[in-house]
């Protein structure tokens, strides 16, 4: 089945509930984890859901943040993987759109799967602020398993 699994994280709730469950599969599968941040590039022009103008940090200041969120999110998941005895790398790409960097990590590293968190935007929020999750489902030839929040789970409506 799925031998390679790569695991975005952005240091939150969700990412980090994500990545248990994704560790929890690798296990259960006998697969490896590649854990993986997006560093956003200086003059992107937007960071997450918050325009920011590249002069307001000055950009040393602002690759040495990138970089340390990137040590402290992926060491984390390094610490699950370890714990859980399941094969573990990590990567950080620099780029303009995290949805394009978690594509091409999962080429560049041979994955087979992609496995990350979905914040549950509704639709107009996703419209407003978009959604890596959705971005990189359209971007992607790959597999996507996408893992919501308990809170978010389905709820019946009553109607048939």
């Amino acid at each position: 089945m799925y031998t390679r699994i790569l695991v975005p994280t952005d240091g939150s709730k969700l990412a980090e509930e994500a990545a248990r469950a994704a560790i929890n599969l690798a296990k259960k599968l006998d697969a490896s984890v590649v854990g993986f941040y997006a560093m956003l590039s200086y003059d992107a022009s937007t960071y997450e859901t918050v325009v920011m103008s590249p002069g307001w940090v000055p950009q040393e200041a602002f690759e040495k943040a990138q970089k340390h969120r990137a040590q402290k999110y992926l060491a984390a998941l390094e610490k699950m993987a370890v714990e859980a005895g399941i094969p573990y790398e990590s990567q950080t790409l620099t780029a303009q759109s995290a949805a394009l960097a978690i594509v091409d990590a999962a080429k560049d590293k041979g994955c087979d799967l992609i496995f990350m968190g979905s914040h549950g935007l509704g639709a107009l929020a996703q419209v407003f602020l978009g959604s890596v999750t959705t971005k990189v489902l359209s971007l992607c030839s790959l597999p996507v398993l996408v893992h919501r929040h308990g809170d978010f789970a389905f709820r019946d409506s009553g109607k048939r």
